[in-house]
């Protein structure tokens, strides 16, 4: 079950290997040790498992992927951009792929606003032309200033709750990004290594073919031992 586990994360891994700002994932384990108790006064001894008991994200930077699309925008460093969820609530996401909604507000792929240092949206006018992103998140335009993207992170990554497209929940307190930067026009790749997922897919199957096996002779003994139990009944 552990290594099924494992082979559903590493597949999961290889599938987003060009989704934009996707962190890889690996199982962690642990040893469980049972104490086993049978008829006799004298105990047996203790029994060890392996147990699968979470999934950990590695969280380093994927490479800088250069797009020349006005509202691409790549973080550098450890930040997140904030987001209004459907339910109201605030998201964070790394995915800077953004739009302009019909509406004239900044929006991720699924439509969802970006919000500004003060957690509003961001709106741009029909005469906001000649749009540039400073690394701070500053929006300017022929006009003027318009906004600044809120850049936020936190001291708990791992804590943080995938909810979908890319976008994350956390109870934690969001701080200020103050070692992150913005790059306009670029987006951030994913940090899986493709050449590294197969290898581990082929040591989980060559793995899971050696248990499999294990098993198989372990249940043949039992079947021995019960045959050669009822012939001397």
């Amino acid at each position: 079950m552990a290594l099924r586990r494992e082979m559903d994360v590493t597949a999961n891994n290889l599938a987003n290997l060009n989704t934009t700002a996707f962190k890889r994932e690996q199982v962690a384990f642990r040893e469980y040790v049972m104490s086993a108790q049978g008829l006799d006064s004298e105990p047996f001894a203790d029994t060890s498992f392996v147990q699968d008991y979470g999934v950990s994200r590695v969280v380093l930077e994927g490479d800088l992927i250069p797009t020349g699309n006005t509202f691409d925008l790549a973080i550098s460093g450890k930040g997140f951009f904030s987001v209004m969820g459907r339910s109201g609530e605030t998201l964070y996401t790394r995915n800077g792929q953004l739009a302009i909604s019909p509406d004239g507000i900044l929006v991720n792929q699924t439509g969802n606003p970006i919000l500004d240092v003060g957690g509003a949206e961001i709106e741009l006018s029909s005469g906001d032309t000649n749009i540039a992103i400073s690394e701070d998140g500053l929006i300017t335009s022929a006009l003027g200033p318009v906004a600044q993207i809120s850049l936020v992170s936190f001291l708990d990554e791992q804590g943080m709750k995938k909810v979908g497209d890319g976008l994350f929940r956390t109870e934690e307190l969001a701080e200020p990004a103050l070692d992150a930067r913005i790059k306009q026009g670029a987006l951030e790749g994913s940090n899986v290594q493709a050449i590294n997922e197969i290898t581990r897919m082929v040591q989980i199957v060559r793995a899971y073919q050696s248990t499999s096996k294990l098993l198989e002779q372990v249940q043949e003994l039992e079947r021995k031992a019960a045959e050669r139990l009822g012939q001397a009944g």
